[in-house]
């Protein structure tokens, strides 16, 4: 029998080479926030998780100027190593994600959008986990080959380091269990 390993994704990850020049300065920005929003309108996480999603576009905003001219150009390689051919216009939307303890993200993508990205501006060691899961997933376990893992991978939560993913792969935040809060910062580029 012939077998072949089709529909592989590519997950790219980078650390932000100026990240600690920014990251005191920008959570305190992101912290400002909580008192502007009415986060009980949102329908993530029945309203818990703080999030600027739909509210606050971080792509035009100049506080974050240097980080997103950063994440672009992480885009750009990204899409150059895996040979991905596409007419990128980088028209999209960056929201941020304040984690506080029992927080959680539920398994979503970003339908619509082609590359989406996330950047932890804030994490500790114990922080929350991001977990990516296969595009068809079923209670089959498969074999171990490379490109198909039977359950989730998941990525620590490390200050300054940029995931880049294509926008259709599910994926989820663990609860966060820690008393220090944990700060995300999510791209969606067309």
């Amino acid at each position: 029998m012939n077998i072949e390993h089709l529909f592989p994704t590519t997950i790219g990850y980078e650390f932000c080479p100026f990240h600690t020049d920014i990251e005191k300065k920008l959570v305190e920005y992101c912290n400002s926030f909580s008192d502007k929003y009415n986060n009980k309108e949102s329908f993530l996480n029945n309203g818990q998780l703080f999030t600027t999603f739909q509210k606050h576009n971080l792509l035009q905003d100049k506080q974050f100027d240097k980080l997103n001219k950063w994440v672009v150009d992480k885009i750009r390689e990204y899409m150059k190593q895996t040979t991905m051919s596409y007419d990128m216009k980088f028209e999209g939307e960056a929201f941020f994600n304040i984690y506080n303890k029992h927080d959680y993200q539920e398994e979503h993508n970003h339908f619509g959008f082609v590359i989406s990205c996330i950047y932890f501006l804030k994490a500790n060691n114990k922080a929350s986990k991001v977990f990516f899961r296969p595009h068809v997933f079923d209670n089959i376990k498969y074999d171990n080959f490379i490109y198909s893992p039977s359950t989730p991978v998941f990525y620590k939560a490390q200050p300054g380091k940029l995931l880049i993913f294509r926008s259709y792969i599910d994926h989820f935040v663990e609860q966060h269990l820690d008393e220090e809060q944990r700060i995300s910062l999510a791209y969606n580029f067309r």
